[in-house]
């Protein structure tokens, strides 16, 4: 029986007992509602609502969802098919103008062997100045100074030109692979 106290029902205006914390309708409205809120939900999962247009060959469609594209496996293979082709061509393309980029640069950077000793001479010029700041007296003298050895190196002498460097390995006959080409290039 409902007290003074009951709540009213959001529907019919008539006071009811509650049986749950958060109802708002009395049992017969509750039971209504429930009926109604089904029928929206069907209502809005219906097929018209999923009436889609195939993104390949242009057809209409009811989907099973709103996410998909196309009518079928179809038309869905034919689409990225073409899809991957064009990023084929595109990814050829874009190779194409880096090598046509590429080989500007190597035309560019390709100099006379006398420009590149000009070059070389004035790099071996600063280095010897830099050796001469950090190293101070010692260099002026003509005093080597003992670097300590790097970690997994091997102080091997050149084959070729007869410097000494550090290698990673005993086997390591060459002071660089331009020496090592050049010494093969000679024999």
């Amino acid at each position: 029986m409902a007290t003074a106290r009951s709540p009213i029902c959001q529907r019919c205006a008539a006071p009811y007992v509650r049986s749950a914390p958060a109802q708002k309708y009395c049992t017969p409205c509750g039971e209504i509602r429930r009926a109604e809120s089904n029928a929206e939900w069907r209502a809005a999962r219906s097929p018209e609502r999923f009436s889609l247009r195939c993104q390949t060959c242009g057809t209409a469609f009811v989907g099973k969802d709103g996410r998909q594209r196309f009518c079928g496996d179809r038309c869905r293979r034919e689409h990225y098919r073409a899809y991957f082709r064009e990023r084929a061509r595109r990814v050829r393309a874009d190779a194409d103008q880096r090598d046509r980029i590429n080989a500007r640069v190597r035309k560019a950077r390709a100099i006379d062997p006398e420009r590149r000793e000009r070059m070389m001479s004035h790099v071996r010029e600063h280095r010897r100045r830099k050796s001469v700041e950090t190293m101070g007296d010692a260099a002026l003298a003509g005093v080597a100074l003992s670097a300590p050895r790097p970690e997994g190196r091997y102080l091997v002498t050149c084959a070729h030109c007869g410097r000494e460097a550090w290698r990673l390995s005993t086997k390591a006959i060459y002071c660089s692979a331009a020496c090592g080409a050049e010494h093969r290039r000679r024999r």
